[in-house]
């Protein structure tokens, strides 16, 4: 028992010593010091709970503005209000004509290449919608490659021609321990025909 008591004793010393030098330091650094220490940690806390959410917000606005900028150099007025006529007309202007076909041709089989995915043959369709202004211009492609592959090269189609679209996917694979998957996939370019 005397054992049990003697560490408890040293313990409490331990204890209150630490306490001791804690007291000690704030009588040193007195009541600016720890005002200092509270700005200090006021200050961390102000970084987590206002600066991060506001760099968030403010690489939001960011892209926003980078977006409204490029609207402006198609000529979309942001600031007036526009008939529905005008906003049509507006929407019409955002899409190539049919004479960029060959260009987006070109960033379709290049994005192809550079998924190592071969493009042996296309079908082309073009067709008039009835009721709008806009052409359909229909590429039907069969590809064979890695399913990984051929996601990233989908997604570098659609981010690099903006007026594309994918209408259908179907992928197949002939074995289930094939690494390799057949796809068909159906894009469709969103057109102004020539005026």
């Amino acid at each position: 028992m005397s054992a049990y008591n003697l560490s408890t004793k040293s313990l409490n010393l331990t204890h209150g010593n630490v306490l001791t030098r804690i007291r000690a330091s704030v009588l040193e650094l007195g009541w600016m010091g720890i005002v200092g220490i509270g700005i200090f940690v006021m200050c961390g806390a102000l970084y987590f709970s206002a600066l991060r959410p506001a760099e968030s917000r403010l690489e939001m606005l960011r892209d926003n503005l980078a977006r409204m900028e490029s609207d402006a150099e198609k000529g979309v007025k942001a600031d007036v209000k526009l008939t529905q006529a005008e906003q049509l007309a507006v929407f019409y202007r955002s899409f190539p004509t049919s004479s960029s076909v060959p260009a987006s041709l070109e960033k379709i089989y290049a994005s192809a290449e550079g998924e190592h995915l071969g493009l042996d043959r296309a079908d082309y369709k073009v067709s008039r919608s009835n009721t709008g202004k806009l052409s359909r211009y229909q590429i039907t492609m069969p590809i064979k490659g890695q399913y990984s592959n051929i996601q990233r090269f989908l997604l570098r189609v659609l981010k690099e021609v903006p007026n594309a679209s994918l209408e259908h996917v179907l992928f197949e694979r002939n074995k289930i321990g094939e690494t390799t998957v057949d796809a068909t996939v159906i894009l469709v370019l969103h057109l102004v025909p020539e005026s």
